[in-house]
């Protein structure tokens, strides 16, 4: 029922519109960077209380202020805690440079890792511009302020936010516009328990940090009349005094209520401190107990070592008599292997003895059987030697029968050799005769035809050098006569007449001239050979119909995968194409999944390329205007910036027809172009070959 009456009591009486609970969000540190007692300074915040002690002038009413200005961020309603005799306290003369920073870290939220305020002294002046912003999803980190190597303080926000992203790309940098929205932002999110967006919170808040940093007595009176005792906006009337005097009853009542908790708050105390008494009791009964028990298991461990010691002698000494058996044992197992081996060497000596006199009772009767054999054993030895001396003689004769046999084979294959030899010079003779119609009867007849071939056939030799001899002779002619053309046509292109002879002055006047000519239109043939292979690659790009996608990505497109992110362009003229290609940058290289498609289904092989998951590109207002600079544009998408060189436009199929035949005409005008120049370029050619004829021979042009 307590319970109950104060629930119905806390109900009774609304929180305020501009207070919260602040549950666990709370400052854990300040960072100052670019003061001019603090270059970098990175301080703890305890969330109840933090002390700050020192020397004088060692920056403890900066830190206090440093903290006001990130809450109040508005130099009107900012109390600079100002010490005795001292008036030119300033935020201007706490910068050191031009830009400084204040961060107040903040533990306990889910995105907001700190808010903080940039300070920008105005040039030729004491004011100071505060743009107040927050980091989202990454931890603070000194570093985004002041760079470690360079020691250079971040210039602006956009620099703040490109440190923030290089650190950790989840995190993110909000800007707000109006203070208003900042301090809104603050109350909504947790961090501040007091709306000063609202009419007059900021001026209350600056009375309050004044009173609560620099107490007045002269002030505090008012001070607590305002905060407690506020004027009545309007005359009160018998229903509004009835109200009042409704709410002190109930305020009356509550405060009996109060009472009663107190009460029973110390009657519960007093039964916690008999509990905590009883507890103590009891856990020191228990503990005389675990202390006795811890006794009585020392002394039963004591027995159960004496015991152990015993069994650890007896064990010892049974160990000891082992090892002495061990031994005996070994030494008899030793001698027995001694006897056994004694034994079976006796009984080896023994058997190869038996075996011996075996032996010898076989050779005894051998010798006597080979006495019995000894004459008729002469006899045979005698007729192997005689049938040995018949086959030595046979064999030698043989061997002469072979020897002679080849002899014959060799006489016969040369006289082959020759007969084969002689029928074919014979039937050379008569086809000599057939082709030549001499008669070859002799030795002599031959001899002349042979002679006579022999002439014919250094005449048939020489017939190549006379060839060539000729040859020499017309293409000197032709020379002669490309010298004398070239020479007119020389005359012609330098305005003088046909039958002027040239000399050698005029020549090289004349090639002094051709050759600057002809580097000239070699350099314009160059340009225009550049532009044409551009114009080429393009013209082929074009008539390829897609973009140029990677391997793996063309490989889904054809699986119907995805299609490619141009494609919701199609039917755009080229100015539109080129505007949006610009915008898109990158991305219009981009493949979305298609239907039932997630992109890591996509992700394959050796090349990067993007896919699409996000907002339509036709969506204008998400895409940033481009930007034309030299050689391109710069476009971005959020807080991303590219830059995109100018190239063909291929993400429209008209502006890629419109794009083709422009460059077909173009190319049609510059190969009429690049012919004309061929033309000059050969006709100087043609002047340079006539004037490097150096010989001249009368009024002829002679070409060697």
């Amino acid at each position: 029922m307590r319970m109950t009456r104060m629930q119905r009591m806390h109900e009774d009486r609304p929180v305020p519109g501009f207070l919260f609970s602040l549950g666990q969000v709370a400052a854990t540190e300040i960072i100052l960077v670019g003061y001019a007692l603090f270059t970098l300074a990175r301080l703890e915040i305890h969330p109840r209380l933090t002390i700050l002690s020192g020397n004088n002038a060692v920056g403890k009413t900066t830190i206090l202020d440093a903290i006001q200005t990130v809450i109040l961020c508005h130099q009107r309603y900012i109390n600079l805690n100002v010490a005795s005799g001292q008036n030119d306290r300033s935020l201007a003369g706490q910068i050191k440079d031009r830009v400084a920073w204040a961060v107040l870290s903040i533990t306990g939220h889910e995105s907001v890792k700190a808010v903080g305020v940039r300070l920008v002294r105005k040039p030729a002046s004491d004011l100071v511009d505060l743009e107040p912003f927050a980091l989202l999803h990454a931890a603070t980190d000194p570093s985004f302020f002041l760079d470690p190597d360079s020691m250079l303080v971040a210039s602006d926000l956009r620099e703040l936010r490109r440190r923030v992203v290089v650190t950790d790309m989840a995190g993110q940098v909000l800007e707000f516009a109006k203070l208003d929205e900042y301090h809104e932002f603050l109350h909504r999110e947790g961090i501040f328990p007091i709306a000063l967006m609202q009419q007059g919170m900021k001026k209350l808040y600056s009375g309050l940090w004044r009173q609560i940093t620099q107490p007045r007595l002269g002030d505090l009176q008012k001070f607590l009349r305002e905060m407690l005792c506020t004027a009545p906006r309007k005359k009160m009337g018998f229903n509004q005094v009835e109200q009042l005097m409704r709410e002190r009853k109930n305020v009356e009542q509550r405060l009996e209520l109060l009472l009663m908790f107190k009460s029973t708050r110390d009657e519960l105390q007093g039964l916690c401190e008999q509990y905590a008494q009883q507890r103590r009791s009891a856990l020191g009964l228990a503990a005389a107990l675990h202390a006795r028990a811890f006794q009585e298991a020392r002394l039963k461990i004591a027995d159960a070592k004496e015991r152990t010691a015993a069994l650890e002698a007896r064990k010892n000494e049974l160990s000891a008599r082992e090892q002495e058996l061990s031994r005996t044992i070994a030494d008899l197992e030793h001698e027995r292997e001694k006897l056994l081996g004694r034994q079976s060497e006796l009984h080896t000596r023994l058997r190869h003895h038996r075996e011996y006199v075996e032996a010898c009772r076989i050779m005894d009767t051998a010798g006597r059987d080979l006495q019995g054999l000894e004459p008729d054993l002469e006899r045979t030895r005698t007729e192997l030697d005689l049938a040995q001396r018949r086959k030595e003689e046979l064999q030698a004769r043989l061997n002469e029968h072979e020897r002679q046999r080849a002899r014959q084979e060799e006489r016969l294959a040369r006289r082959t050799e020759e007969a084969r030899r002689w029928r074919e010079y014979l039937g050379r003779i008569e086809e000599a005769e057939r082709q030549t119609g001499w008669t070859l009867r002799s030795r002599a007849e031959i001899c002349a035809g042979r002679e006579q071939a022999d002439r014919e056939k250094r005449h048939v030799d020489d017939l190549p050098n006379l060839k060539s001899q000729a040859f020499k002779a017309q293409k000197r002619t032709q020379a002669h006569e490309t010298a004398r053309r070239d020479w007119e046509q020389c005359a012609l292109l330098c305005g003088m007449e046909r039958t002027t002879d040239p000399t050698r002055d005029l020549l090289s006047q004349l090639r002094v001239e051709a050759e600057e000519t002809r580097l000239e239109h070699k350099d314009r043939i160059k340009e225009l050979e550049a532009v044409m292979r551009q114009r080429a690659a393009e013209r082929d790009q074009l008539l390829r119909g897609r973009p140029p996608l990677p391997k793996k990505a063309v490989e889904a497109v054809d699986k119907g995968m995805a299609v490619p992110l141009a494609d919701r362009f199609e039917g755009l003229d080229l100015a539109e194409a080129r505007l949006w290609q610009q915008r898109l940058g990158p991305l219009a290289l981009a493949i979305e999944p298609g239907p039932g498609v997630s992109p890591k289904d996509l992700g394959a092989g050796l090349e990067s390329f993007w896919i699409s998951t996000g907002l339509s590109p036709a969506d204008e207002a998400a895409w940033e205007e481009p930007v034309q600079v030299e050689g391109g544009s710069v476009g971005g998408f959020g807080p991303f910036s590219w830059y995109q060189p100018d190239g063909p436009i291929w993400i429209s199929s008209r502006a890629r027809m419109l794009r083709i035949r422009e460059l077909g005409s173009w190319s049609l005008s510059s190969a009429l172009v690049w012919k004309r120049c061929f033309a000059d370029l050969i006709g100087l050619s043609a002047v340079w070959l006539s004037t490097n004829n150096d010989v001249l021979k009368g009024s002829h042009i002679y070409s060697g």
